[in-house]
């Protein structure tokens, strides 16, 4: 390595230079501030990029959530209604049938 470093004088300015900057104090304690503020910057941002995708997925959750609830009260509805029918059907009056499956009269006429 020294021998090529004597042949090059661009290696052998760098090799002076680094030597250089691990002896200065002044200018070690700068780059490990620098460094210290890149990391601490980094890991700033990673947080709030996790944060922001904790918050993505939370929302996803909660629509899902939201969806199945609304899917669910139709099916109970559907459920209902085909309840209703078949009372009716049976030639139970509507106001019995209103009475026992907590439909609206107009609820019932509409899905019919």
């Amino acid at each position: 390595m020294e021998q090529v470093m004597a042949e090059d004088s661009v290696l052998s300015k760098a090799k002076e230079v680094e030597l250089e900057f691990w002896s200065n104090k002044e200018e070690l304690e700068y780059y490990f501030q620098c460094e210290r503020y890149l990391m601490d910057e980094y890991s700033a941002a990673h947080t709030h990029e996790v944060h922001l995708r904790q918050e993505r997925e939370k929302t996803e959750r909660e629509r899902q959530r939201a969806e199945r609830a609304e899917l669910e009260k139709e099916e109970a509805l559907k459920d209902k209604i085909k309840m209703a029918r078949s009372l009716l059907e049976t030639g139970m009056d509507m106001e019995r049938v209103v009475q026992i499956s907590r439909l609206s009269e107009e609820e019932i006429r509409e899905r019919r």
